[in-house]
């Protein structure tokens, strides 16, 4: 049979790992926006190299006008920057997709949380039974000897 003590401290452990378990939510959360910043800032480096790129193959087309071999060159570049571009892309569908799992990890931990919370209500609630009863047919509360940990 579980004392009041021993409940007690059971209560407290799971209102202890409910608050770590806060904080952790709270920095997942946080990670999160780091890594939406960072993707945003992806996504404008992206923008502004496709932007280059345009710029870059209307001056290559002109260059291929003057100077036939050196054109040929400056194009094998082109399509190693094109590759590079369609490599950042896919990162960025990557990092998007890894933001998603980090937000469906985030709400089930939140539901962790929730369902914590409502165990240690319950337990609470138990608690309080117990010493109503304990009280209504006049028993005494059990007393704890101290556990050293």
């Amino acid at each position: 049979m579980t004392t009041l003590q021993e409940l007690e401290i059971r209560v407290t452990r799971l209102e202890e790992r409910s608050d770590n378990q806060r904080e952790d939510i709270r920095v997942i959360g946080s990670e999160a926006s780091k890594i939406l910043l960072t993707q945003d800032e992806i996504l404008k480096v992206q923008r502004t190299h496709t932007q280059k790129i345009d710029v870059l193959d209307e001056k290559f087309d002109r260059l291929d006008e003057k100077v036939g071999k050196l054109a040929t060159v400056v194009g094998g570049h082109s399509e190693t920057l094109a590759g590079h571009t369609q490599t950042l892309a896919g990162h960025t569908q990557t990092l998007a997709g890894h933001t998603q799992t980090l937000a469906g990890h985030t709400q089930t931990l939140a539901g962790h949380t929730q369902t914590l919370a409502e165990h240690t209500q319950t337990l609470a609630m138990h608690t309080r039974m117990f010493e109503t009863l304990f009280a209504h047919f006049g028993i005494p509360l059990p007393t704890e000897e101290p556990q050293h940990n």
